[in-house]
């Protein structure tokens, strides 16, 4: 479950609400894109920002509130300039810490720590100095000193448990030790306070499903896709839980959504190139192919990498009477797996059916050489034999499958053809 999950490598897009800081600190306005931030709705405030940045208003404020934006958004080279072009704010808290998380995005840890210092004794007891705090336990994860950052993170939330940072940041130091239950109260609030926080809900997706409460994990994987539907991993996660409940059918629409969104998505890959196989082919056995090839054509990126997958399209189309899409699979099949005798056989019916006798009877004597105990091998040479109107030929084919058959309704079948040929012999 571990490696599924996302960490804390993660963490730091859309990682501190500023909701308190942004909202109590003199001076600085109540914009929507600050109420953005509080929300931890990153994706939808970068538009604003660039609108900002085009107009040029000269809004230190809004400048500001869209450095933190760029930051946590990994866009690093846009918060810088935006601090340029406010400059003028150099002096204050505010300025200092997004100096502070620049220095942080850089991996400059000693000289973004030099200035979280100044800010919190300059501002002791106030906001600025909690969201001092709450970047100082930001490089702590970083550098690997996770007890000391889950320290910092509890004396945040016991003085205000609303911090949707702090329990982001203690429900992935729980959840890296295995603690769920505690990981568990932890995310879910991190859920409540942001809610729009994918990470968060695919975590607690994951953990339900860990724990067999697969009507929680869909609940909380639902809620993530919803929120973002290009997160293949989501879609990955989703389609487990429906293998976790044998609904196969589910998983492979889920695993094939998470390839239509990243065609590289190893789990839905590897999921995939085994159930999907072993679906077709119950539908195969069925005789269901129209279905076999629904499927088939809700996978069509995958079929196209998959032989086997190719091999089943062309053994349903030959079955619906498709004789030359069936053609096409089964050659292109035949390239990688020519000593298959099933693949033979299959190419020989698709022959006799195009009127193509002798390329029919060519495939069906390959299958005999390759598969010689295979009764049907003999009976499809036999009816490639009556076709040519070498009856003689065709009888001896049919009595040598007969020879090799178990299947009672096989036996009966070639045992009536046998008879068959004979009295058209006899006349």
């Amino acid at each position: 479950m571990v490696g599924r999950v996302k960490q804390s490598i993660q963490y730091h897009i859309g990682l501190i609400v500023w909701a308190v800081f942004f909202y109590s600190v003199p001076g600085f306005g109540v914009s929507t894109v600050r109420a953005l931030l509080a929300e931890n709705r990153l994706d939808d405030a970068i538009p604003l920002c660039k609108q900002f940045e085009v107009l040029a208003t000269g809004d230190t404020d809004n400048y500001l509130a869209c450095a933190w934006v760029y930051y946590r958004s990994d866009k690093v080279v846009s918060a810088e300039r935006l601090l340029e072009k406010a400059r003028k704010s150099y002096s204050t808290p505010e300025y200092q810490l997004l100096l502070a998380l620049g220095q942080i995005k850089n991996k400059r840890y000693d000289e973004a720590k030099k200035i979280i210092e100044i800010v919190t004794k300059e501002r002791k007891g106030s906001n600025l100095a909690v969201v001092a705090q709450e970047l100082n336990a930001e490089i702590y994860e970083l550098t690997g000193q996770l007890e000391t950052a889950a320290f910092v993170y509890k004396q945040l939330l016991a003085d205000d448990p609303k911090r949707g940072q702090a329990h982001w940041g203690l429900g992935r130091y729980y959840l890296g030790r295995s603690e769920q239950s505690r990981a568990i109260f932890h995310l879910e609030q991190t859920a409540k306070i942001w809610k729009k926080h994918v990470a968060s809900r695919f975590n607690l997706g994951v953990i339900y499903a860990s724990l067999n409460q697969l009507p929680q994990a869909l609940r909380w994987l639902g809620s993530a896709h919803q929120l973002n539907r290009k997160d293949a991993s989501v879609l990955e996660q989703i389609g487990l839980v429906y293998e976790k409940k044998k609904d196969f059918k589910e998983s492979i629409r889920y695993w094939q959504k998470a390839l239509a969104v990243n065609k590289d998505s190893a789990v839905a890959k590897e999921k995939l190139d085994r159930y999907l196989v072993e679906v077709i082919d119950a539908l195969l056995d069925k005789k269901k192919y129209k279905e076999a090839l629904v499927e088939l054509k809700k996978a069509t990126n995958l079929v196209s990498d998959q032989p086997k997958l190719i091999f089943r399209r062309g053994i349903a189309n030959r079955n619906l009477g498709s004789y030359d899409a069936a053609l096409g699979d089964l050659l292109a099949y035949s390239k990688l797996h020519g000593d298959d005798p099933v693949t033979l056989r299959e190419l020989g019916i698709c022959y006799l059916n195009l009127k193509l006798s002798d390329q029919a009877g060519s495939y069906f004597s390959k299958a005999v050489t390759v598969e010689p105990n295979n009764g049907m091998n003999y009976a499809w040479l036999g009816y490639y034999f009556e076709a040519k109107g070498d009856l003689e030929s065709a009888i001896d084919a049919w009595r040598r499958a007969l020879e090799r058959m178990n299947d009672p309704k096989e036996i009966g079948s070639a045992t009536r053809k046998i008879s068959s040929i004979e009295k058209r012999i006899k006349k």
